[in-house]
């Protein structure tokens, strides 16, 4: 029996951790995975092309004139060439339509360097009760790795560290606060990056990616629940090598996320109002961007150490204890065992 869900992911400069990414998820019952390779010459592409239960699609100008066809391309279509956001909701929207054609139920849309674990159910089961309720769009809370040492190669087997969500305990207590503070890896920010988790949405119902974290109705009211059922695992800049890539390949973004769009159709709605980025999650992001801009690996790997490393094990532990951090194997033994030579 299939689990009739599918993951929608947009990546760029991945490597060797799309494999893992891939088998992880069809592993544990997803049955479809569509690839959206942002650059249209990744070698990786011809690696999953003769796979059925992957779709590899490449950046290219069919791919873009699909996208002039979406419900939402008047409202992303100007920010395509500026926001990596727009192009991966863009993305998101045409694997609803393909995951559809194909028979599919549900779409989980998540980023290359994300895993979803399975909490009280198997893949299938959970999905399978979702098909008989009434939700549209199922929430997901995420979890933010921790390296624990500099060099990360593939962080879904090497790292079995996470930040627990805050909405999932209770609020701090003055204890809490006080070892947080002593943390400079959990202070005065927790997470570095997002914390409001990923969605997957119903197919058929008429929905559409509202950004890259949830799905809505465009006009009138959507079924929105938060599952208890899996979570998201985000594994952000794990590994200096990883994050020194991730930030050289993203340059000197913008301090505000849709800033400045290229242009705005005349029948195209306004375009989205520009959010600063530390109103999302703090200033790391921006941070680790004007770091890496200085083209000075010694001055960033300092700051990386820093600010994102777990080195003192007593330290993880006592974190581990006060319930701010959680040890999380699973995913590693999985994507381990998958690697295994037969």
């Amino acid at each position: 029996m299939k689990s009739g869900a599918s993951i929608a992911v947009t990546l760029r400069n991945a490597g060797a951790v799309i494999d893992s990414f891939v088998a992880y998820h069809l592993a544990i019952g997803f049955d479809q995975v569509f690839l959206f390779f942002d650059d249209e010459n990744d070698p990786a592409f011809s690696r999953f092309s003769n796979n059925d239960s992957v779709t590899p699609i490449r950046h290219d100008q069919k791919l873009r004139q699909a996208w002039s066809k979406l419900p939402i391309w008047g409202l992303m279509g100007p920010y395509i060439d500026l926001e990596v956001m727009a192009r991966q909701t863009l993305n998101a929207s045409l694997a609803m339509e393909l995951a559809e054609r194909k028979g599919l139920k549900w779409l989980l849309h998540i980023d290359i360097d994300e895993l979803f674990l399975p909490t009280q159910k198997t893949v299938k089961d959970h999905f399978a009760a979702l098909n008989v309720g009434g939700d549209e769009v199922v929430r997901y809370l995420n979890f933010e790795g921790v390296p624990e040492r500099e060099e990360i190669g593939n962080y879904f087997e090497e790292i079995t560290l996470f930040k627990v969500s805050p909405q999932m305990r209770p609020p701090l207590s003055d204890a809490q606060s006080a070892l947080l503070k002593r943390t400079p890896q959990l202070w005065p920010q927790f997470f570095n990056y997002y914390a409001n988790g990923k969605a997957s949405v119903r197919l058929g119902r008429g929905l559409q990616p509202q950004g890259v974290h949830t799905f809505a109705r465009l006009r009138g009211e959507t079924n929105v629940s938060v599952s208890s059922e899996g979570v998201i695992l985000h594994y952000p800049s794990c590994g200096f090598e990883h994050f020194w890539v991730k930030y050289r390949t993203l340059g000197r973004f913008s301090d505000r996320f849709w800033d400045r769009p290229a242009f705005v159709a005349n029948d195209a709605p306004m375009p989205l109002k520009p959010v600063p980025i530390v109103d999302c999650s703090g200033t790391y992001h921006l941070e680790a961007r004007d770091v890496v801009a200085t083209n000075d690996r010694e001055n960033a790997r300092a700051f990386y150490l820093k600010r994102t490393v777990m080195q003192d094990q007593t330290q993880t532990l006592e974190l581990i204890r006060s319930g701010l951090l959680k040890r999380i194997p699973q995913p590693s033994e999985v994507v381990r065992r998958l690697h295994r030579p037969a």
